[in-house]
């Protein structure tokens, strides 16, 4: 069961896009639980049909919710790639900007027909990224956490999440103040696919964007912007994993 509203009440920052909505959506009185992903996205869809623009108000705090729910767990929509991350209305949404593409790549008539929106809206790829990796809340709250201007992990450069990265891994390695990392069998998280020798190696490679000297900017400035979204996915992908199992199993 998916409760968006409990979702968005534990996951929203005050430096987000969604942060000026915050003050409404936290007071919604709505009912907005779900069985499971598809049951969003379907609900999504059906909340975009053809409508009066009454209905479309009335609808506009779920669209939040769902916007802000796919846009956390890696989903984009093919034909508007914006919308989820940067949602203004369902008003907005649904009859502004789907008329707009309708004219742009459908119809270049000057009427916008109520059977091209339902088919657009029927329509839509919607689509979690194969490279996104899903961030458990916890884990996302120490990268707020270390972060030094508090700045949802998404909405870093990527020198800022490489930096975070290297910071929550550690973290996660080394909780204690005695210096000492944990000692584990990394072959029961990984499953042999990435080694402790592996995860020593990503800290090394992403040690320069801790900090700012000019050895370190330069190493910084070596890399690509292709090497820097390959290694922001790998730390994801590392720092997911040990926290699972660290969480679970004592060390």
């Amino acid at each position: 069961m998916i409760d968006l509203l409990d979702y968005f009440k534990k996951n929203h920052s005050k430096q987000s896009y969604y942060a000026k909505y915050t003050p409404r959506l936290i007071k919604s009185s709505g009912s907005f639980l779900y069985a499971d992903t598809q049951e969003v996205i379907d609900r999504l869809r059906a909340i975009c049909q053809p409508d009066s623009l009454d209905v479309y108000d009335s609808n506009n705090d779920e669209f939040l919710l769902i916007s802000f729910w796919l846009h956390e767990h890696g989903f984009s929509i093919k034909e508007f790639p914006n919308v989820l991350s940067r949602p203004e209305s369902l008003r907005g949404f649904a009859y502004d900007d789907m008329r707009d593409y309708i004219w742009k790549n459908i119809n270049s008539d000057s009427t916008v027909r109520w059977q091209e929106r339902r088919i657009l809206c029927k329509g839509m790829s919607i689509t979690a990224s194969v490279a996104f990796q899903l961030i458990p809340s916890e884990v996302e709250s120490k990268i707020r956490l270390i972060s030094t201007r508090g700045a949802e992990f998404d909405s870093m450069t990527p020198d800022e999440q490489l930096q975070n990265l290297n910071n929550l891994i550690e973290n996660l390695l080394k909780p204690s103040q005695n210096g000492k990392y944990l000692s584990f069998n990394y072959d029961e998280v990984f499953f042999g696919y990435i080694s402790e020798a592996d995860v020593i190696r990503y800290r090394k490679q992403t040690h320069a964007f801790r900090h700012a000297t000019q050895d370190t900017l330069q190493q910084r400035a070596a890399m690509s912007d292709v090497e820097k979204l390959l290694l922001s996915q790998l730390g994801v992908f590392i720092a997911r994993h040990l926290y699972e199992y660290l969480d679970k199993k004592p060390c």
